[in-house]
């Protein structure tokens, strides 16, 4: 079971505060601004702003909780066990590109009018080329297809942008 643990913590030491609580073994820490705090302006930041008390938040295993006790929580609450690549597959839609280049989940049919089509089995994180670099990048290429050319995809994602440039006739 995972449990979600939330802490108030003062600007100047979230940084210290969230690698402890990655030391100590936090699946994931997250920031937010607290109800209440202050938001403070400065233009030497890189955000231009930040807030004077923040609502740290982290993800642990119950059986780890009393690892995090000392630090004294201000509330904790379970989170409810999903199946994430269920979750992602749910909220990724077909997308087309242009008019000719269809990017289709695995899970769903292929539409009858689709032109290109990538078949792609997507995962939680990369894959879908729902991006926004990479949405860029495939509405270029279908613009300006690269018939007999070489491409180079120099990304660190699921290869989509190579994929689709060999569909519309690359190398």
């Amino acid at each position: 079971m995972i449990k979600e643990v939330f802490f108030k913590v003062a600007e100047n030491e979230v940084e210290r505060f969230t690698d402890n609580l990655m030391d100590l073994g936090a699946l994931s820490v997250s920031i937010e601004c607290i109800e209440g705090a202050e938001i403070i302006k400065d233009e030497q930041s890189f955000t231009n702003e930040y807030w004077d008390l923040n609502k740290v938040g982290a993800l642990i295993r119950a059986e780890d909780e009393e690892k995090f006790k000392h630090l004294e929580p201000f509330h904790n609450e379970e989170v409810a066990e999903k199946d994430w690549v269920l979750e992602v597959q749910k909220n990724t839609p077909i997308q087309v590109i242009g008019d000719t280049l269809w990017i289709v989940p695995s899970w769903h049919k292929v539409p009858k009018e689709a032109k290109e089509v990538l078949l792609l089995d997507p995962k939680n994180a990369f894959g879908t080329g729902d991006h926004p670099t990479t949405h860029l990048c495939l509405d270029w290429l279908v613009k300006n297809p690269p018939r007999e050319k070489t491409v180079i995809d120099y990304g660190c994602g699921s290869g989509i942008l190579m994929i689709a440039a060999k569909k519309l006739g690359a190398k």
